[in-house]
């Protein structure tokens, strides 16, 4: 997505960033300064929709320039962020000069044993209600 684009995602709705049939699928956000791309709920409420999952090792896995609002959406027995690095199987992601704003619980979650999969600079978390970046697992 470019620059300027709006994206308004409906209730419990998400993203999910996986291979398929072989194919690894990417997702890559690259506004600019002053005119990011914007991905947020129809409704301005913290955890409005699920968020965005990268369940794919691809090399075009980027955010840049970029505002992700109203996502981690809280899953009962589970956790949720605005963004997931997952690991099954392995997803990657790099995210820089990024805002994650009203998330229902973390900012990006990311497994422990994959953590080297994340790579983030210049972010800023704005009323993220659990942790900015969780790392779960062993």
């Amino acid at each position: 997505m470019l620059a300027g684009v709006e994206i308004l995602m409906t209730a419990n709705t998400r993203i999910d960033v996986q291979d398929a049939n072989g194919n690894q699928a990417y997702l890559q956000l690259e506004g600019h300064a002053g005119k990011p791309v914007r991905i947020g709920g129809v409704e301005d409420v913290a955890g409005f929709w699920y968020g965005i999952t990268y369940s794919s090792d691809h090399a075009n896995n980027h955010i840049k320039y970029a505002t992700i609002s109203n996502a981690g959406k809280p899953i009962p027995s589970n956790f949720s962020a605005a963004l997931t690095v997952d690991n099954v199987p392995r997803g990657s992601l790099k995210v820089e000069n990024t805002t994650i704003r009203k998330s229902g619980e973390h900012g990006i979650a990311v497994a422990k044993v994959y953590s080297s999969s994340l790579e983030v600079s210049e972010l800023e978390f704005l009323q993220v209600a659990g942790t900015t970046i969780y790392k779960w697992g062993n």
